[in-house]
């Protein structure tokens, strides 16, 4: 019996092994920017920019972005990993967001680093004050679209119980951006401490067609950014 074992195992070592090579990294050129207009220069600056790969064999890869402080240009260099392997021929769309940080005050364009095209401009505003933002805005944890109505819906929740909603606006920021910007106010200083959750509904703006960014601005400095069709 013990022979047989020993036998089994020389020939398990014997059998060859197959590494999987794994796929490569290309690069993968973008289409399309979304480029919310109305930073200050104490935001941070976030944006959305669009690619196609061809086929299945791709997937979205790593990304990474350079930003000339001189020119005021931000490169988007996007790849995609590719598998060498029977793949079906299926064109789909993917998104990268891109938190290009606090940027001096100017108007800065934004090109893809595969194929030198340019995808857009935006301006960057000077701040009205020395603080992390112009407005107090709400702690917003989720948005959601409802194409059928219209609306977008906010939903969150304040940690103590003095704060309200001043005004909600929902604008077409720029041709492809939707822009929310719900402020609040502080009602009275005595503020309860708990869990205050909050659902706010505003109809969208008219006539919108085609693909959109959603883009909600958010007290932790950070925005809730989401592509939609129409």
């Amino acid at each position: 019996m013990r022979t047989g074992v020993a036998l089994f195992f020389m020939f398990i070592a014997a059998v060859p092994s197959f590494a999987v090579a794994g796929p490569t990294i290309v690069n993968a050129a973008l289409h399309t920017s979304y480029l919310p207009d109305g930073f200050d220069n104490n935001d941070q600056t976030e944006f959305m920019v669009e690619g196609t790969l061809s086929n299945t064999c791709y997937k979205a890869g790593p990304h990474d972005w350079n930003i000339d402080k001189a020119s005021k240009e931000i490169t988007v260099f996007s790849h995609a990993y590719f598998y060498n392997i029977l793949c079906l021929q299926m064109v789909f769309d993917y998104s990268l967001p891109i938190n290009a940080g606090i940027l001096a005050a100017g108007d800065y364009k934004v090109k893809d680093g595969a194929s030198g095209i340019a995808l857009g401009q935006f301006k960057v505003n000077v701040s009205k004050n020395d603080g992390p933002d112009d407005k107090l805005y709400a702690p917003v944890q989720d948005a959601t679209i409802d194409r059928n109505a219209g609306t977008v819906t906010l939903t969150g929740s304040f940690k103590q119980g003095c704060y309200r909603f001043k005004s909600i606006d929902v604008t077409q920021n720029s041709k492809n951006v939707i822009l929310v910007t719900p402020v609040i106010d502080e009602e009275n200083l005595d503020c309860d401490i708990g869990n205050y959750a909050f659902e706010e509904i505003r109809p969208l703006p008219k006539g919108l067609k085609g693909r959109n960014l959603l883009h909600v601005r958010v007290l932790n400095g950070r925005s809730i950014s989401k592509l939609f069709d129409m």
